[in-house]
């Protein structure tokens, strides 16, 4: 089953997703008029989350165009088909932040991706949209062989300080 959460946060990104959408098809492409397609959205925006579906975007841009971020043609079930930002809608846009209600906290156009690793891999650290944790496990175990590497040193096996760096990588 879905954490709710996660839910409710992808509804949030779908909407930011279209509005930044429609800013860059206005702003970049200069057409005021897009048709409304689940992977446009996606490649325009750098989606990174699951692929958009239509049902989920209909609603979105119903949402959007109810609370006045944009206007255009409706069709019942498909959502806003040609739609156009507003004046409200860029400026929510321009300033790169959330419909989210709570302030102005950030937009987050990209979906949310969670990867779970169970063993050891390779990461995009740095990579756009990308958080990334590091358990603290992990920090305990490696404060631990470096305790243990200079309880060696400590007496006399200085041979175990030249694998320091294997153990605490230097960046």
């Amino acid at each position: 089953m879905t954490d709710p959460r996660v839910a409710i946060d992808r509804v949030w990104s779908i909407r930011d997703a279209i509005l930044a959408w429609l800013y860059l098809k206005a702003m970049v492409d200069g057409n005021r008029y897009p048709v409304l397609k689940p992977e446009d959205i996606a490649a325009t925006v750098n989606w990174q989350g699951e692929p958009l579906t239509e049902p989920e975007v209909a609603a979105a841009s119903d949402w959007l165009y109810e609370e006045g971020y944009l206007t255009g043609t409706r069709a019942s079930g498909h959502g806003a088909v040609r739609p156009s930002i507003t004046a409200r809608g860029e400026m929510v846009a321009d300033r790169k932040i959330s419909v989210r209600p709570g302030g102005d906290a950030p937009a987050d156009p990209q979906g949310v991706t969670t990867i779970h690793i169970s063993n050891s891999t390779n990461v995009a650290i740095g990579s756009p949209g990308a958080t990334q944790t590091y358990p603290v496990f992990e920090q305990i175990e490696k404060s631990l062989a470096v305790a243990d590497l200079l309880a060696s040193a400590s007496e006399g096996e200085t041979g175990d300080i030249e694998d320091a760096p294997d153990v605490v990588p230097t960046g």
